[in-house]
């Protein structure tokens, strides 16, 4: 038995735009009625990109930046740190970041070197 059931809220998004969020709530036994109250199972995941945007990353916050700027000695530090920050985002995406490790290593090759 589920411990949860979900209610679907109307949220505004835009001048004339509703979107339904699903708010999972404790479950009452007799209120799940399978048009407002629904079972956990019963909600279809969001299909379409705009909810999926609601979820994205949106970069770091002047808090975090702050606190990291308070924490370097210098300005070339600071960036240093903010690249390796941007680089490991773009790794945990999939992404890698641009580097040179290749064309070093093939640099070596082509020089000879072991």
């Amino acid at each position: 038995m589920h411990r949860a059931m979900v209610v679907i809220i109307p949220q505004p998004c835009g001048p004339a735009g509703v979107t339904h969020i699903p708010v999972s709530v404790p479950r009452i036994g007799c209120l799940v009625d399978g048009v407002k109250y629904l079972e956990p199972c019963e909600v279809k995941p969001p299909a379409d990109a705009a909810e999926r945007r609601r979820y994205r990353h949106r970069g770091p916050t002047l808090r975090s930046l702050v606190k990291l700027a308070v924490a370097c000695d210098s300005a070339e530090q600071l960036g240093r740190q903010l690249k390796r920050r941007y680089d490991r985002a773009q790794r945990r995406q999939g992404i890698a970041p641009p580097g040179r490790h290749r064309a070093e290593a093939e640099l070596d090759h082509l020089i000879g070197k072991p």
